[in-house]
């Protein structure tokens, strides 16, 4: 079966937009931590000539008192939707959306490539790297290589369109940034930060294209990253008073 594009998608100046048509939508009530996923899509006949899968959900927290439902959901999760992709029968692409921060850390002040991971001998900070690390090795070793598109963003923060983005689990960040007013970090050192549209307009245009290889990263290369000083000057002018600090005397 030839790839096509969904009807319903548009594209301008090479992007999709966010139209599209909810006639083509069908939904699929559950949840990638609860076992017997891959038999409730299996068992939908309206599933059953999908050609291509993007897999981009996962549990994303950094927090330690997540890490089994991290777990359950990124590993877990993603084996029910492998199970279900080998009964289709015209699958031609699955594509996994991972993270290029499974190279472990270590790694500073440089630009990673695709070719440096996954490693089993990398060490995380957190499971959530972990798990997209093992995730990628579970998929390679249940598809061919023909049938795999593994896409690597790096930090996405924000939008470059007049919207509102869902970043809260790294914009808190920024706030703090705010009330602390004094952070130790380096100011020049190169950060990898792309918005939520590019990253999805990069995906498309992989999945959509003659590709040469099997892994990709979307990152903002050398010439487009930005820095910590960058990132604290574009949010300068939202804060232009001092934060209000609420203290109580403390007794000893």
């Amino acid at each position: 079966m030839k790839r096509k594009r969904m009807p319903g998608l548009k594209r301008y100046s090479g992007c999709i937009t966010i139209f599209f048509d909810k006639e083509k939508v069908i939904p699929v009530i559950g949840n990638l931590s609860d076992d017997g996923i891959d038999a409730l899509l299996i068992a939908n006949n309206q599933l059953k000539d999908i050609n291509v899968i993007i897999h981009s959900a996962a549990n994303t927290s950094f927090a330690k008192i997540y890490d089994d439902v991290v777990k359950k959901v990124n590993l877990n999760g993603l084996q029910q939707i492998l199970n279900w992709s080998k009964t289709l029968l015209h699958l031609d692409t699955f594509t996994y959306v991972g993270t290029a921060t499974i190279i472990g850390k270590g790694v500073t002040d440089r630009l990673i490539f695709e070719d440096e991971s996954p490693s089993k001998d990398s060490v995380h900070f957190v499971k959530y790297t972990y798990t997209k690390m093992m995730g990628e090795l579970m998929i390679h070793e249940v598809l061919p290589e023909n049938k795999i598109l593994i896409v690597r963003p790096s930090i996405i923060l924000g939008d470059s369109r007049a919207r509102i983005p869902r970043s809260n689990v790294i914009l808190w960040t920024l706030a703090a940034v705010n009330m602390l007013r004094l952070i130790p970090v380096r100011p020049a050192p190169k950060l990898d930060i792309i918005s939520v549209d590019f990253a999805a307009c990069a995906i498309d245009a992989l999945l959509f294209s003659k590709r040469k290889h099997t892994v990709y990263h979307v990152s903002a290369g050398e010439q487009s990253c930005s820095t910590n000083l960058k990132l604290t000057e574009a949010i300068a002018p939202h804060f232009q008073t001092d934060p209000t600090l609420n203290s109580s005397p403390i007794s000893y």
